[in-house]
């Protein structure tokens, strides 16, 4: 009676396999452990011309010939999308030790299943998640708030979080306000053909700046000719995928010659184009929780075992002081002098004149940067900047004939409180770090491995 029961089940789920060949083919997917087939598409740095990270994308090569999206569709609808989304993220983790240095690496979770069994067994039992990236594309800035501790508990073990298709329908600022990610990627529907259309132009140039606004990196996904390219570095989106850049291949694919001539000749915008690499300085790192105060001039960064600063002491002004995560800025070396300014600028007054901290493509800590050095770089730069010069008339030249226009009125030049407070604190004379420690009684020490030395 039972086998003649069984034996119905199964005629049933064939009946309903042959009804829907979708339904097949996840079973069979989900059955065999080496699908999908798992490639990756490099993230590149415009302005060092470098890879920085990778995403991880799914091929499924069995029939249907589908999109990855398809395939995923299905498997929700199979009941299965939890599973298949939790079983690419084990094997990107697996991936992960064969990265090449300096680099990170993203994958695509679906905010309703962020928080399910399997994606969180995977993400619990994965040990250090440094270098990991979750691309979250989230329905709702509502849904977008339920998962705050499930986030918590993905940059406690020291991964990050990447909001995708920013600008594109449900994703904008309100869930990048909410989750305050690191880093943000713009909807290739605003990539395409952005060198012709100037509303797209607003769009991108509005997300780089509140993106900079909350301390997150700006991506641009989709990138598939030249002049789309040309058009973002010079709003100065720093970072940047699609085929013009590097298809999706084996992990872990590099650029070829032609690219990175082709990257060396991408005309930066002005925040892009001198960057803060060559301003950092070494600061002390201490461990979370460590009250040991700063001396003058000392700037102390507390990390978390894996290195990422959270928060920073610093005897840098009249009395010292402490700041912490939200208020900490960080950026990366490879970041725009003029963006970093504004980012430091469009802090609260108490925090504004704070040091910057730089981190690496992990958010390891690598060095700081005081403000009043940024300020004497945007001097120089301005000093260095070709000035119009336009030859004089020629005597025997026929005067233009003139317009009975008014003459202009000359007016002063507007400087605001944060350019002339900017200002002074620059030109105050500063301690050095080495003096600062001779005055303090203490012997200078030299920098730690693998963090820049002193400009």
């Amino acid at each position: 009676m039972r086998s003649g029961r069984a034996a119905a089940i199964r005629a049933a789920q064939q009946a309903v396999e042959a009804a829907d060949p979708w339904l097949a083919a996840i079973r069979a997917a989900v059955a065999d452990p080496a699908v999908p087939e798992l490639v990756a598409q490099p993230i590149v740095d415009l302005t060092r011309a470098d890879i920085i990270g990778y995403e991880i994308l799914s091929r499924f090569p069995a029939p249907p010939q589908a999109p990855p999206d398809q395939w995923f569709a299905n498997a929700e609808r199979a009941g299965l999308g939890a599973f298949l989304e939790a079983r690419v993220l084990q094997r990107t983790l697996e991936l992960r030790a064969t990265l090449p240095p300096g680099t990170f690496v993203s994958v695509n979770i679906s905010a309703r299943h962020l928080a399910s069994e399997p994606v969180q067994a995977v993400l619990t039992g994965g040990g250090d998640l440094a270098g990991l990236v979750i691309e979250l594309s989230c329905p709702d800035a509502e849904a977008a708030m339920g998962l705050r501790a499930e986030l918590a508990t993905l940059s406690a073990a020291g991964g990050m979080l990447a909001i995708d298709e920013a600008g594109a329908g449900h994703v904008g600022l309100s869930q990048i306000a909410a989750l305050r990610p690191a880093l943000v990627k713009i909807d290739r529907s605003l990539v395409g053909g952005i060198h012709l259309d100037e509303t797209k132009r607003t769009i991108v140039e509005m997300l780089a700046e509140y993106a900079g606004r909350v301390d997150s990196w700006l991506i641009a996904e989709g990138v598939e000719t030249e002049a789309d390219l040309h058009a973002l570095a010079r709003i100065g989106v720093p970072m940047a995928q699609g085929f013009l850049l590097g298809r999706p291949e084996q992990p872990w694919p590099w650029l070829d010659d032609e690219t990175v001539g082709m990257l060396h000749g991408v005309e930066l915008g002005v925040s892009s184009s001198w960057h803060v690499a060559g301003l950092i300085e070494e600061a002390d790192a201490i461990p979370v929780g460590d009250h040991e105060p700063p001396h003058t001039g000392q700037i102390l960064v507390e990390v978390d075992p894996r290195g990422r600063p959270v928060a920073m002491r610093h005897a840098t002004g009249a009395s010292p002081r402490r700041s912490a995560v939200p208020s900490l800025l960080t950026v990366l070396p490879s970041e725009g002098i003029e963006t970093v300014t504004r980012r430091a600028m469009a802090r609260a007054a108490i925090y504004r004149f704070d040091p910057v901290v730089c981190t690496d493509a992990s958010g390891r800590l690598v060095g700081v940067v005081r403000v009043e050095r940024l300020v004497e770089a945007l001097a120089d730069m301005a000093a260095r900047a070709p000035r119009d010069t336009h030859e004089p008339s020629s005597p025997s030249a026929e005067p233009e004939e003139r317009l009975d226009t008014p003459e202009p009125v000359l007016t002063e030049p507007v400087l605001t409180e944060p350019v002339l407070a900017a200002a002074a604190f620059a030109a105050r004379p500063l301690p050095s770090r080495r003096e600062a420690r001779r005055a303090a009684g203490q012997p200078g020490q030299p920098g730690q491995p693998g963090q820049p030395a002193r400009p």
